[in-house]
Parts: structure tokens; sequence; C-alpha cells
């Protein structure tokens, strides 16, 4: 009934817009308060009696349009009294339009709905000021162009490609079999159905009220429809800057299209020998705790140093954080055991030592004193030092000793023997954990506080502590993708990627053997990256 008084009703396509939305399918139907709205102000307008103008021939006619983001509202006005309106909601489509474009819709709307009251002539020797400027042109002062040619460039000059590419895509499009069924299909207009519609065509069922064809282009909406030789050109004219898969793919959607363009994007960049040889490194993964140590100097690790051209090399207790430095004059596996046997000597014999791949460590020498002392020996993935964190962080806090003292011209050894007695954040001192008492230092301390004193729930404390520390390092960490033997890697050396092959699984956490050509190596799972396809020419190894 609405609809039947129509043209009595001013802005009717805005106001039953919330009661329109209802019946469109993917819409749940749902009365709320909008709806209710919208349905009480139609029943007053259509209730209360309009004041319309006969329409008088004799009178000239104003057609006024305008365009919302909804939907076009016409009314023909005679002396500034309507004497009709109408209105029509945006398809969803339509509602995409930009708002210049939304414009026009309105105003072919208001002339086509009111055609026969606008529609008209008038005679040829009526139109005096054109007749007689037809009568006496001027001559064209520039060089004649090609009708076709000119229209195209008027449609496509916003355009980022050239007009010889035009031209061969022109061409291409009339030999592609399925693009010369678009172009039929989008002249004649589309079916009322999909089943209706070629096979062929089908991808491009969604888009088609984006469709239109100009001077032998398809365009959706103002990018061109590539045919489908010149797609494989196309990725590698858009790939040419070696950007990313999310940038290449923006710079691609703002020029062109044709189906499944983005999926192909993505294969291309992924499988790029310069883009995988150049990515950024992996994200880190959650932190993976070490086991906490029963007791003191169960577990230890050693590295070796250098600051201001000298070598130093380190011990720490994974159970206190207490650690001993030593400078050296060589760095000969024999001058590390040296060191090593002094330390055991003194503190005792750990289970496990933790060390890098240094050649002091992976010597024949090193291997034959681990056997003869009975501890084990276990080696972090090489370039990935993050796995020994606790002597790693134990040689920033040497430096940083080292370094202060020398610019305060200070006693090292004061700085660190007030470490080793400093307590740590929710646990006793170093020395405290280590040998169950403070030691003395040049403060003054109380004879009491010197005495042995087993600490008191440590394990607990190490547990909320190694809690809080997972939680703050697993920020920005996730899981990376599983790796198995047979996988085609990228390899990481410094900033560059090698394709490489996973021969196998190494006997350490997330670490694994790798082969590039005849050499073998060790890695951590972070410097390895999943290539797409080991077939691919460039990753063949």
């Amino acid at each position: 009934m609405v609809n039947y008084v129509a043209k009595f009703v001013d802005n009717l396509s805005a106001i039953s817009e919330p009661l329109r939305v209802l019946l469109r399918k993917d819409t749940v139907w749902q009365w709320n308060e909008e709806q209710q709205k919208s349905f009480d102000a139609l029943k007053v307008m259509i209730t209360n009696a309009p004041i319309l103008k006969y329409f008088d021939t004799n009178k000239p006619v104003t057609l006024s349009v305008d365009a919302s983001k909804s939907g076009v509202g016409a009314v023909l006005l005679q002396e500034n009294k309507p004497v009709a309106y109408a209105s029509k909601t945006f398809t969803e489509a339509q509602t995409r339009y930009a708002q210049i474009e939304k414009e026009l819709a309105a105003i072919v709307y208001g002339c086509e709905k009111f055609h026969q009251y606008i529609f008209g002539r008038m005679k040829g020797s009526e139109l005096h000021v054109a007749d007689a400027l037809s009568r006496n042109y001027l001559p064209d002062t520039s060089e004649e162009v090609n009708d076709g040619l000119h229209i195209m460039e008027c449609v496509v000059s916003p355009l980022p490609i050239s007009r010889e590419r035009l031209r061969q895509i022109e061409k291409q499009t009339q030999e592609d079999t399925i693009l010369s069924k678009l172009h039929s299909q989008i002249v004649k207009g589309w079916p009322s159905s999909k089943q209706k519609l070629d096979k062929d065509l089908a991808p491009y069922w969604s888009c088609q009220s984006e469709l239109t064809v100009e001077n032998g282009l398809i365009l959706k909406h103002e990018r061109v429809v590539i045919p489908r030789k010149m797609r494989k050109l196309m990725l590698e004219k858009v790939h040419q800057g070696h950007q990313g898969v999310e940038k290449t793919k923006r710079l691609a959607r703002d020029i062109m299209y044709w189906p499944g363009m983005s999926v192909q994007i993505t294969e291309t960049v992924e499988h790029c020998s310069v883009c995988n040889r150049f990515k950024h490194k992996n994200r880190k993964e959650p932190l993976m705790k070490h086991e906490i140590p029963a007791v003191p100097w169960q577990k230890v690790g050693s590295d070796l140093f250098v600051y201001d051209g000298d070598t130093y090399v380190i011990m720490v207790d994974y159970y206190s954080n207490y650690f001993e430095i030593k400078k050296l004059q060589e760095t000969r596996s024999t001058n590390i055991i040296h060191f090593c046997k002094q330390q055991f000597a003194r503190f005792g014999i750990p289970n496990i030592l933790m060390s890098d791949n240094g050649p002091q460590y992976v010597s024949a020498e090193f291997k034959k004193f681990s056997k003869a002392y009975g501890f084990k020996h276990v080696t972090s993935s090489p370039m990935y030092p993050q796995s020994n964190g606790k002597t790693e962080k134990a040689v920033q806090i040497a430096k940083n000793l080292i370094k202060k003292s020398k610019l305060s011209g200070q006693d090292p050894y004061i700085a660190l023997l007030n470490f080793r007695n400093t307590p740590q954040e929710d646990l006793e001192s170093p020395v405290q954990l280590l040998m169950g008492r403070r030691t003395q230092t040049l403060l003054p301390t109380y004879q009491k506080l010197l005495k042995p004193e087993i600490p008191k729930i440590v394990e607990e404390k190490f547990k909320r502590r190694a809690k809080k520390q997972t939680k703050y390092f697993n920020r920005g960490a996730k899981l990376l993708p599983f790796v198995k033997v047979g996988d085609a890697v990228g390899v990481r050396f410094g900033k560059e990627w090698k394709p490489g092959m996973v021969v196998a699984k190494s006997q350490y956490p997330r670490s694994f053997v790798v082969q590039i050509g005849v050499e073998q190596y060790r890695r951590n799972r972070r410097d390895l990256r999943i290539l797409p396809n080991l077939d691919v020419p460039q990753f063949r190894l």
C-alpha cells in the first residue's frame, strides 16, 4: 500500500530503509525501535492529506533530485510547488558508489521516473543561437584524432597503464575465449540466476554489477580485467619492486583484476628467490624454560667474550646466577679446560655444562675432558645464543662491571664482590644461594648476617620468578609451523636466507640438522623458514 501512494510521500526511501533491510535474504528478521519509528512515520505520512499541484503543460517544470547513503529521491516541481514525489533504495552494490556517482544516479532516476513530464523537443528554427553557431563554425586547429581512441583515452586516462599496454590488453581480451563471452554477457545483460550462466563466467557472477565494457576493455569499476595470457606478465610487473605479499596485493588491486588474483600474487611472492633470500628473521617463539636445578652448581654454563681487546672466560651457575670470570692470555682448549678444573675443584663437578659451538668447546680435547670428569656437555644451536641465555646474561653483567670499573678507576673485583652479595629480585643473593651465607664486603656487616643459613622455600621463589619472566618474554612470541625431515627450508646466515633441506631432528629442543649442497649445519627452528615448494627451480638442491 505504501508503494502505491509513493508519489505522494516525500523521501520515502530514506524513511522506509529500516523496514526494507528486513526483506533482504542475508538479514536476520528483528523488529527493533528503529523499525517501529519508521513504521509509525509512514502511517502518519500516508494518512495525512498531501499538498500536490495538478500538472500544467503550459508552465515550466523543475526536477529536483538528491542522493543519500542508502537511496535517491526526486520531486517534480512547478512554481516551486510539488507535483509528484519518487524515491528508490540503493542495491548493496550501489551503496558502494562514490558520492558523485550516487548524485548522478539520482539524476538518471529522476529523468527516467518523470520522463513523461519532462520529455520534449524544440524546433530547429527556434534554436537561434545554436543554429547560428553551427552555420558559422571555426576551423579545428588541432590534428585529427581517431574518435574511438579519443573516447577510450577519456575512459581509461585515470589508469596508470601505458597506451601501448592498453592496446595489447584490448587485443588479448578479444582473443581470450572466456573474456569474449564475458564481454557479450555484459552487453546483453546477466541472467536472473547463476544456474543459467555459462560455467566459464561463474567467477564473475559476484561482481557483475561492477563490470562494464569500454572500447574493447572490460573494467571492474575502474580496474582493467586482465586476459589469461597476460596474467603471468602482470604478476612479474607488479612484483618488480619485491615488496611483500600485502603491499603487492594492494598495488595490483588498485589497477587490475582477474578471479583468483590475490592467491596467485601470494604464490608468486612466496616463490620469489630474491624475497626468500632477504626476508626478515622469524618472530621469537614462546620461551622454552630450562629445568630448574635441584641444587647449586648442578648445571653451569660457560662462554668466551672479548672486551676492550682482552679475552675472558666465564662460568655461571644456573641455580644461583653466581659466576666466575678470568682473563685469558691464550684461547686454546687447554686454557678453557684448566679454568673449568679450577672451578670444579672449588665448587664441585656439575652434572651438565652448557656452551656454544666455539672451537674450544667442540674440540676432541674438551670431549675427552668431559668424559674424564663425568659431566654432560650440551651445546646451543649455532647462530642462536639465546638458547644459552643464562650465560649470555652473565656475560652482559660481567662486561658492564668491567666497563664501569675502568671508567670510574675502581677495583673490578670489589664490583664483582658486591654483585655476588646483592639480593636478586624475589631471591637471595647469588653467593647466599650457592654457599648458604653472605661474604664480607667493604660495607659494615653485622656478625650474625655472616653466619651460614639455608635459604628457605627457594624452589617456590624460582618458580614464581620463572613464571613472571615467561609471561614477559612471551609477549609478541608465537609458535612457528612444525618442521619435519624432508622439508625444503630457507636457512638464515646473518641477514640472508639460503635454500636447504631438513635431514634430521637434533637431540636438542627446537634444533634441526639441515643440508645445503654437500654441507650440513645445525640450526634452531627460528633460523629456518619453510619454503613453499622444493620443486621450484631456484630452490632445487
